[in-house]
């Protein structure tokens, strides 16, 4: 750190420390990683993670005060990665900055903003990096934009769409290039936006089951409101469905009617029946015996 009114009794006003780099230990807490390599001892000033050498992982660029700018490529870290792209040519803020995209895979769910800045004297690559457990499926990604608008792109493995925004903002349809990819791992995808705004019919929301745990009043009364399930994910897989009781009643008669018209197409197969004919015949025969 350089500052003449702090150090002026050191050598170029600059206290010499080492960087120091923490590695975060699953949510418990942080333990020191002098094995990563950051521990420069120049006076960095800003930081900015991004892939630069388009390996999937996230090397690091940190700006120094008075000596060149120093790249670390990262070497360190296994896994699968996917990268997202998000392009909004209909607004002056085309790179959709404030956008964010909620990633669903079967090992997890994961949370991205896009940001221009990170830190102090520091920025965030628009480009958009998840990185996941090496064998992840990814199921889906929903994507708000800064209006309130949302799309959705399915991912690489079968699984329930996603759904409407909680504000009921419409749906905002991707290119169609970007509609048809599938998002795969070890991929970078743009997803770009059209002109035009389209307002989709509703499709079931997807949610784990902790929020189920930590919102329940709340999702209660969407599913009431909205008349639409709800699916429950446990470890990334679907693991039950939540519906209002009119809509399971409305559910119930309708598999009711279908199965009613599955047993009449398998008697006509099975010649199991009765001639029109007749049937007219015999009804006349009855109309015909009732009067007087």
């Amino acid at each position: 750190m350089i500052a003449a009114e702090l150090f002026e009794h050191l050598p170029g006003d600059e206290l010499v420390e080492e960087i120091q780099a923490f590695r975060n230990v699953q949510g418990a807490g942080f333990l020191p990683a002098p094995e990563w390599g950051l521990g420069t001892r120049e006076s960095g000033r800003g930081m900015l993670m991004a892939d630069l050498d388009f390996d999937g992982d996230l090397d690091v660029v940190i700006n120094n005060l008075g000596t060149p700018a120093r790249l670390f490529e990262k070497r360190l870290c296994g896994g699968d990665h996917l990268q997202i792209d998000l392009r909004w040519p209909e607004a002056a803020n085309r790179y959709a900055i404030g956008a964010q995209v909620r990633l669903e895979t079967s090992t997890g769910t994961y949370l991205r903003t896009v940001r221009a800045a990170g830190g102090y004297l520091s920025g965030d690559a628009p480009r958009l990096h998840f990185g996941v457990p090496a064998g992840s499926r990814l199921l889906a990604a929903r994507i708000v934009w800064p209006d309130g608008k949302w799309s959705f792109a399915s991912g690489s493995a079968p699984q329930p769409p996603d759904h409407p925004h909680p504000s009921g903002k419409p749906r905002r349809r991707l290119t169609s290039a970007a509609s048809a990819h599938r998002l795969d791992v070890r991929s970078t995808v743009c997803l770009t936006v059209p002109l035009e705004v389209l307002s989709m019919a509703q499709l079931p929301e997807i949610i784990p089951v902790r929020d189920l745990r930590q919102e329940t009043a709340a999702v209660l009364k969407r599913v009431q409101s909205s008349g639409q399930p709800v699916v429950i994910t446990q470890r990334g897989r679907a693991a039950a469905v939540l519906l209002s009781a009119d809509a399971y009643e409305r559910s119930e008669r309708e598999r009711h009617l279908l199965r009613l018209l599955v047993r009449g197409e398998q008697e006509i197969t099975a010649e199991i029946g009765h001639d029109l004919d007749d049937v007219l015949a015999e009804a006349d025969a009855i109309l015909a015996r009732d009067r007087p």
